[in-house]
């Protein structure tokens, strides 16, 4: 059985393993005896890397060796996504009606000796500070953003209501371009590049809200569009070019009609792929959440993703509550393949018991 467990149970573990603690051996014992795989991700990877010191690093690398199955492949989270783009595509060409995610799960956490995992962390560590200041931005953008949003309620609260406004406003697409330009300086993405060129073509054009985002975004002619959130749109452009720069050319060398695969891309449906529909599950939770953003809520996000393809998985509270808040409110924005038993981070002991489901564990 594979297990994903949040960052900070790891750290839990080994400060109690530090201390001696019985629970531990306990705990071990248990993983051994019911041969449990530790499934492991490049978010664990990068959080580990954070760790100030060397000596905490290798006691934490060290605590991992005795787990008796170690999974982890180093694959980012758009390798993920596009994996799950692919499987998806190969199904529609293959007219396939089985699950066409289970396969994902080998290519995503292959068995691992931990000495290779303690090597890529290693690494890893040049490189954590510029992630760590990139999260720190994103999220001091999204804060502004929300205490925007704050500000627009309150206003509207004391202010008669007016009649909905279907016109955008010019400075919608000044936000916006501006917005990209950003990431253009950033990163230099061909995405913020062809969404900077739609811009232009937007403009002057008398267009609602949705429209425009379906315009900049690319998706005016995209099925999955039609029932996506507005908070959505442009991740959903992003996934639509993964698909066309990298998944059709996978399609193709497998020997499909390079036709038909642009056919089977069209017809991507995001909310059938049980990492994607839970990453973006977990988004929109967010954007409704008036809670300040923090930057580990990126990682978070991005655990959700490997996550999806582990039989439990154990993530912090907010995360899951937003799966079951889609559960109850948008079950069809869920993937129906979407297996994974998620249970809320806690002790050790609490962790035994949601895998056990006994009440008798020390």
């Amino acid at each position: 059985m594979l297990v994903y467990l949040d960052t900070a149970e790891l750290a839990e573990l080994d400060r109690l393993d530090r201390s001696g603690d019985p629970v531990v051996t306990e705990f071990f014992r248990v993983w051994a005896e019911r041969q449990y795989v530790l499934a492991l991700s490049r978010t664990h990877a990068e959080e580990m890397a954070q760790l100030e010191d060397m000596e905490s690093l290798g006691k934490r690398l060290g605590m991992l060796e005795r787990f008796p199955t170690l999974a982890f492949n180093d694959a980012n989270h758009d390798w993920v996504s596009e994996l799950e783009i692919r499987a998806q595509t190969l199904q529609r060409l293959n007219a396939d009606e089985s699950n066409p995610y289970r396969k994902i799960r080998d290519d995503l956490f292959p068995i691992c000796e931990p000495g290779s995992f303690w090597r890529f962390v290693l690494e890893l560590r040049p490189h954590v500070l510029a992630a760590r200041t990139h999260r720190e931005q994103a999220a001091t953008l999204e804060n502004r953003e929300l205490h925007s949003r704050r500000m627009l309620r309150k206003v509207a609260g004391k202010r008669p209501k007016l009649p909905a406004i279907t016109d955008v406003d010019p400075l919608f697409f000044e936000i916006v371009g501006r917005q990209y330009n950003r990431l253009m300086e950033a990163t230099n993405d061909p995405f913020s590049m062809h969404v900077r060129g739609r811009l232009q073509t937007c403009r002057g054009r008398k267009l609602s809200r949705r429209q425009a985002l379906l315009c900049i975004y690319g998706l005016e002619e995209f099925p999955a569009a039609a029932r996506a959130p507005d908070e959505d749109l442009s991740m959903l452009g992003w996934l639509k070019e993964l698909g066309e720069r990298y998944v059709h050319k996978w399609c193709v060398l497998e020997g499909f009609p390079s036709d038909a695969v642009t056919a089977a891309l069209h017809d991507f449906d995001p909310y059938a792929a049980p990492g994607i529909s839970s990453g973006r599950a977990v988004y929109r939770g967010w954007r409704k959440s008036d809670n300040r953003r923090k930057p580990g809520d990126h990682s978070d996000g991005e655990h959700i993703l490997a996550a999806a393809h582990t039989d439990h998985a154990f993530v912090d509270s907010r995360t899951a509550t937003f799966i079951e808040q889609s559960r109850r409110s948008e079950p069809d924005l869920l993937s129906p393949c979407l297996q994974t038993v998620f249970h809320r981070s806690g002790p050790v002991e609490s962790v035994l018991k949601a895998l056990t489901g006994s009440e008798d564990i020390a």
